[in-house]
């Protein structure tokens, strides 16, 4: 407050200043010098706004502004600037083609088909027969039986469809056939079943096949339940590819679930290249039923047995590798049956049919039993290195009606404790030779060679080994009789008279030397009549 009175003090002093020197109307005085600038004053309060301006008027035109750059695609692909190739492509390298689109088609059921998926919509006019469900089973073993088991049937008009039908027939090529009929699987491949009702038709699809490569125990498994489960007639070829453990041995007559099951007219062929084991557990690996057929054909392929410290066993069997029950049959073509150790039966054991024609049954107990009306046919092949404490460590046969017919191969280096290191025949039962050679086995008891006890032998060809040829070659016995110890034959008297008594033969018997319990057997003991000398 006290420098805003002082400003106004000298404002009044300025005033009354220039009051007096008019008043006086005397010359004014020069003009003083400026006073210093007073402090300055508080801000006046801001005015109002004026009104606006009127418009003015348009500036002239700007001149025309510069010529652009032109962008285009040359032919290279590239992007060019005013003709200048800038090296950068104007499209993106080409992706991968897509995936074909799906186009529609009419499927075998007479609908439109897209892709793999059925619309239901009928392609064609009037009225259809339709195949609602195909059957269950579409893939057979050559030979199985037709099963329609889960076909759907209906008739269909436009949208409308009826309920399931029945009362409609099958057709191969024609021929008409029914559930459980092999007409249109007798041969591989893949067959068209024509199914009609009246004067409807529709056709579907089957696949048969004749060989399936195994190579391990879940294949093996599967082809086993499709045999079972797919009827009689089943003729398939099994290749083997591999070494195939733990197989469930059987111990008593196929079934429904266990090994061929119970289907009847039905061949499985062994092929390829391996070896089949069991699991560590007694049983058989095959058991035939009546009307089954199992055939080996394969140098390459072991059927191995169960031995205590062998293929993972930690005990001995006490039964065949292939058991053969009455009405089966078993071929050997090719192939070994090898390392069983049992003391109840031979490798192979026979109530039905065995034909040998190759191979090797070897390193066993017993390599071929025949029981109870058995037969075994010969042609080939050798039953070779069987070690047993039985009798007839190569091949033991027995029973009525039971029968061994060697036409060719080899029964060699077979040894027993007992009787017959090569064969022992015994208890009605039968051996005709005609072929093959019986050579290098021994036995502890009588019959180094061959053993014929109460039953029927007959030689018209083949050779059998006795004491008067090369060691190598000569079936030797224990048993010393009056002219040696080769016992080549140990013959006992069969049911005629004189009873009881007992003959053997040393010498080797040739391919024209022919014997048989016909014979003209010498009286005396000693005595030598023919081949044949008495022992007591």
């Amino acid at each position: 407050m006290k420098k805003k009175i002082s400003v106004l003090k000298i404002f009044i002093l300025m005033i009354i200043l220039l009051f007096s020197m008019i008043a006086c109307e005397g010359p004014m005085g020069p003009m003083g010098p400026m006073g210093p600038m007073g402090p300055q004053g508080e801000q006046g309060q801001q005015g109002e706004q004026g009104q606006q301006g009127e418009k003015g008027e348009d500036g002239n035109h700007g001149n025309d502004g510069a010529i652009g750059s032109i962008l285009s695609i040359g032919e290279n692909g590239n992007w060019f600037i005013n003709d200048v190739d800038t090296g950068i492509k104007a499209q993106g390298d080409e992706g991968i083609q897509g995936s074909h689109g799906n186009t529609p088609h009419i499927g075998e059921n007479g609908n439109w088909w897209i892709g793999n998926t059925d619309t239901g919509l009928w392609a064609g006019t009037g009225i259809k027969l339709v195949i609602i469900e195909k059957p269950t089973k579409l893939s057979y073993y050559t030979g199985q039986g037709f099963n329609s088991a889960g076909l759907v049937v209906r008739v269909y008009d436009g949208e409308l469809q009826s309920e399931n039908v029945t009362g409609y027939s099958f057709f191969f090529n024609g021929q008409q056939f029914s559930n459980g009929s092999n007409i249109a699987t007798a041969e591989h491949g893949e067959k068209i079943i024509t199914l009609t009702l009246a004067s409807l038709s529709v056709n579907f699809k089957i696949n048969v096949i004749d060989t399936v490569n195994v190579s391990n125990l879940t294949e093996w498994n599967s082809v086993l339940t499709n045999i079972r489960g797919g009827g009689n007639n089943a003729k398939l070829t099994i290749n083997i590819t591999g070494n195939i453990t733990g197989i469930t041995p059987l111990t008593a007559a196929p079934t429904s679930s266990t090994g061929f099951g119970t289907v009847t007219n039905t061949t499985i062929t062994l092929t390829g290249n391996g070896t089949l084991n069991t699991s560590n557990a007694n049983g058989h690996m095959f058991r035939l039923g009546s009307g089954q057929t199992l055939i080996i054909d394969s140098s390459n392929l072991t059927l191995n047995g169960r031995r205590n410290g062998e293929n993972g066993h930690t005990a001995d069997n006490n039964t065949s590798v292939v058991h053969v029950q009455s009405g089966a049959n078993f071929q050997l073509k090719n192939g070994t049956i090898s390392g069983n150790k049992s003391t109840q039966m031979g490798a192979v054991y026979i109530i039905g049919s065995f034909t040998m024609s190759g191979g090797n049954i070897i390193n066993n107990n017993t390599g071929v039993d025949i029981y109870s009306g058995g037969n075994f046919m010969m042609t080939g092949g050798k039953v070779s290195e069987n070690t047993s404490t039985a009798n007839g460590s190569g091949v033991y046969v027995t029973g009525s009606n039971s029968t061994f017919t060697m036409q060719g191969g080899e029964i060699s280096w077979n040894t027993t404790t007992g009787g017959g290191g090569g064969v022992h025949v015994t208890s009605s039962s039968t051996f005709t030779m005609t072929g093959g050679i019986i050579k290098g086995n021994t036995a502890g008891n009588n019959g180094g060679g061959v053993f014929v006890s109460l039953s029927t032998f007959i030689k018209t060809g083949g050779i059998i080994y006795g004491d008067n040829t090369s060691e190598e070659n000569r079936n030797m016995s224990g048993v010393i009789d009056n002219t040696g110890t080769g016992n080549t034959i140990h013959y006992l008297q069969n049911n005629t008279s004189p009873n009881n008594i007992r003959y053997f033969i040393d010498d080797t018997l040739d391919e024209n030397d022919n014997v048989s319990n016909t014979d003209n057997f010498p009286l005396e003991i000693g005595e030598t009549k023919g081949f044949w000398t008495r022992v007591n």
